[in-house]
């Protein structure tokens, strides 16, 4: 079982168990396309951020192939990659951190009369990443403020490779300790963190470090038994979705892990984890989750309205990869 085989309906009064719902959304805009009508939004992922501080009640999601997030509300404050680093403590604010220059493709499901029941962003192979579902008055007349727009041309996305530039590496080491988490965040977003993926070996001792990839699964049922409030995030195409809290582990099959909180949920396949990295600047560590090919997957950090002593503690008595780099 893969995060491909979760499941959420597409209108969903009770997100609680939406990972488990009987009825398959469309996970390729193809599929969407063969089942609703859809309509282009065009590419202005920062027009979706502003708009979403408005919403209430919507169910917003992001997933990549490993890992998905959800939860029910709206968005919370604008943050952009060139904004500070933010997460909301409001129980009905969900953050997404967006990078303007990625411009993911948006479309929105029609209902006729202008009207859009929800909307979504699809990465450069049409794969449906982030997602929102309204389901009330005021959100559907926030989210038909939208006009029907033709999507721009998808930039084409520097190639990375298997050779590390020196000059990359150069650059990180000198701006490590002087970044704030918010461009350690931006780092995930960029090229889909492949790039950060191949400096982290690099920036050196004490700032960054591999940890054991097979005892994720572990360390996630710590903090859900330990009650353990953390911050977590999934990383799409231009959208790194966070959201902060308890989480409890509800279900596990097959890798898979399911931690829900009421409408919050946070699921990841940890089977695709290929490596696990505790990279550290100032008070912030984070504890950043790779597949085989350098893709970012997720990321987990302390929450910020808790003492960051404890997390630290945690992530340094993780023990190292056998095969660290």
């Amino acid at each position: 079982m893969s995060t491909k085989d979760v499941r959420m309906p597409l209108h969903a009064p009770d997100a609680t168990n939406c990972f488990f719902a009987q009825e398959d959304l469309p996970s390729t805009l193809k599929k969407m396309q063969a089942k609703a009508q859809v309509v282009p939004l065009g590419n202005d992922i920062t027009a979706l951020a502003l708009a979403g501080v408005q919403w209430k009640d919507a169910l917003i999601s992001t997933r990549n192939d490993a890992a998905i997030i959800s939860g029910r509300g709206g968005y919370g404050r604008y943050q952009a990659t060139d904004c500070a680093f933010n997460v909301s403590r409001a129980k009905h604010r969900l953050d997404i951190r967006v990078n303007a220059e990625a411009g993911p493709n948006l479309s929105g499901v029609s209902a006729g009369s202008g009207r859009f029941i929800s909307a979504f962003s699809t990465d450069d192979a049409e794969a449906v990443q982030h997602r929102v579902q309204v389901n009330t008055a005021h959100d559907h007349a926030v989210l038909s403020l939208f006009e029907t727009t033709a999507h721009a041309a998808i930039p084409s996305q520097a190639v990375i490779s298997n050779v590390l530039h020196l000059s990359a590496v150069r650059r990180a080491r000198e701006t490590w300790n002087d970044s704030a988490p918010g461009h350690h965040l931006n780092d995930m977003l960029l090229h889909q963190g492949r790039t950060r993926f191949q400096c982290l070996p690099h920036v050196g001792k004490g700032r960054a470090w591999q940890v054991a990839a097979n005892l994720l699964g572990s360390f996630l049922a710590f903090l859900c038994d330990r009650k353990i409030s953390v911050t977590r995030g999934v990383v799409a195409k231009g959208i790194l979705q966070l959201d902060r809290g308890l989480l409890g582990a509800d279900h596990t099959a097959n890798g898979v892990m399911l931690m829900q909180d009421g409408t919050r949920s946070f699921a990841i396949d940890t089977k695709q984890v290929h490596q696990l990295w505790v990279a550290v600047a100032g008070q912030h560590w984070q504890l950043e989750v790779y597949r085989r090919d350098g893709t970012a997957l997720a990321v987990l950090a302390a929450d910020p309205f808790h003492p960051a002593d404890h997390w630290h503690d945690l992530l340094n008595a993780l023990p190292l990869a056998a095969n660290r780099c």
